[in-house]
């Protein structure tokens, strides 16, 4: 799992809350039917990318359609239930220590409770976006490790 998007940032529960909120919901696709991405605290874009060139090479939205964020949402709870059938599995959490995106901590929690058994692989100077980060070298030879592990069991 790189990054999972299982639970939201602090800064995010809110704006989650108010959109799964049904009435909360129809106010603001009337209003507002395209959302701008925050930008969000030391970063240059609207990116969660420590690495401004890094970000600058990636493709990134500034906005995304309201319906969009909706189904994104409502995916993430699909993908909880799906993460729960991860129990016979071997399992990583690759995760940057500056993201600003997701809880790390709520996702490490909903593992345990669910008795899911995970290795957490952190990197100290990346965000959300860790294949586009300044750890992105670090990460892609992790993924290719984890790869040729699973595939000589």
């Amino acid at each position: 799992l790189s990054s999972p998007y299982l639970f939201p940032s602090t800064n995010d529960e809110i704006i989650e809350f108010l959109i799964t909120n049904s009435f909360c919901r129809w106010i603001i696709k009337i209003i507002s039917p395209i959302i701008l991405k925050p930008i969000r605290k030391g970063r240059l874009l609207n990116t969660d990318t420590c690495d401004f060139k890094g970000a600058l090479r990636e493709f990134n939205y500034k906005s995304i359609p309201f319906n969009s964020l909706c189904a994104l949402l409502a995916m993430k709870e699909w993908a909880k239930k799906e993460v729960c059938n991860l129990k016979d599995s071997k399992t990583y959490v690759l995760y940057g220590e500056l993201d600003q995106t997701i809880s790390n901590r709520s996702t490490f929690s909903f593992l345990e409770k669910n008795n899911i058994h995970f290795s957490k692989i952190s990197y100290s100077r990346s965000g959300h976006n860790i294949l586009a980060d300044y750890d992105r070298e670090k990460v892609n030879k992790d993924i290719l490790e984890i790869l040729e592990e699973d595939n000589q069991s």
